[in-house]
């Protein structure tokens, strides 16, 4: 037993030890691209204005010379000699040309930091596995100061566009209800703990879109009232999905004494976020009832099919997939509609 306790405490130190390496290399990381994206403007300015000299020497354009001396003298005296346009159009150019250099050396140097960062953080989320769940605080730390680095924020100044990494709360261990759309709130439940669903049946689904953010569906169905009640799983694979991802149901039904099948309508469920590797199990609502002139009553379509979507929260899509294959005809990568 003391044994067992020692070995886990090990286990735990090593860990964390891993993962303080792993934060402070990544903040020297994007420390040295962000110096070596910024270089001084006046060392590089008044080297490239001493080649500009002697070029208009050789051509013998005197005049030129003496007004390129003002402006090596006036950007000796400056820290910052770019930020002022030169009155010679050839000093200009020089000008135009370092500030083009550096804006594209510092997009790319933003892109590296933000990436190393995105890395670095997704190595700390699986090491939570390997450190109780007392430590898991210690691992948001580190996190937190790899998102908090003041190279991190210079970055995202240059590429707002690009998310900022975080660490994704861990996976619940027991199922939460959350008001996640329209109507009724929604259960989730951890993989594995959901409960069982009385006549249901795996379907494949026809994947129609994947992005490299790799998420995965699977989508059960469970024979009811409703017209069939779905089941569907959630893996986020290669990254992440941020809270505020939304899982888009569309339900197609067949009618009574007509053909072919219409969309008979669509749920929206807002998830919460899910850290990469991690899954979570929601039931669907199911169809919405309808009055048919044939039964007299108020009944529900016998389902045919079901597109599956996850759109994330700028409503770009994430994954889409249908069953059966002719529904892929139907299928859009812009956010449908509630119906």
């Amino acid at each position: 037993m003391g044994c067992g306790a020692a070995l886990a405490q090990h286990d735990d130190s090593a860990a964390l030890a891993q993962a303080g390496k792993l934060a402070t290399q990544c903040e020297k990381q994007m420390a040295a691209l962000q110096q070596a994206a910024t270089p001084g403007d006046a060392a590089r300015y008044l080297a490239a204005l001493a080649k500009l000299e002697a070029q208009l020497k050789e051509r013998g354009e005197l005049q030129k010379v003496l007004a390129l001396r003002d402006e090596l003298e006036r950007a000796k005296n400056s820290a910052h000699p770019l930020q002022t346009p030169a009155m010679l159009p050839e000093a200009r150019k020089v000008q135009e040309s370092l500030v083009a250099e550096t804006r594209a050396a510092q997009q790319s140097a933003a892109q590296k930091i933000i990436a190393a960062a995105g890395e670095a953080i997704k190595q700390l989320a699986t090491l939570r596995k390997d450190v109780n769940a007392r430590q898991h605080e210690r691992l948001k730390q580190l996190a937190g100061g790899i998102s908090a680095h003041a190279a991190l924020k210079w970055a995202h100044e240059l590429v707002p566009e690009l998310a900022l990494p975080k660490l994704a709360d861990p996976p619940p261990d027991k199922p939460f209800t959350l008001k996640a759309g329209k109507g009724e709130p929604y259960t989730f439940y951890p993989p594995g703990k959901e409960p069982p669903q009385k006549g249901s049946r795996s379907i494949k689904l026809e994947i129609a879109f994947a992005d490299l953010r790799g998420a995965l569906a699977n989508y059960n169905l469970a024979a009811g009232e409703a017209g069939g009640l779905p089941r569907i799983s959630i893996t986020a694979k290669n990254n992440d999905l941020p809270e505020g991802t939304r899982l888009v149901i569309e339900y197609f039904g067949r009618y009574p004494n007509h053909r072919g099948f219409r969309r008979e309508s669509c749920e929206h469920i807002r998830l919460p976020a899910i850290a990469r590797g991690s899954g979570l199990v929601v039931d669907g609502h199911g169809m919405r009832e309808y009055s048919s002139k044939y039964v007299g009553v108020k009944s529900y379509a016998p389902i045919y099919g079901i597109i599956i979507s996850l759109f994330d929260a700028q409503d770009k899509i994430i994954l889409q997939g249908c069953t059966p294959s002719a529904l892929m005809q139907e299928c859009r990568r812009e956010l449908p509609p509630l119906l």
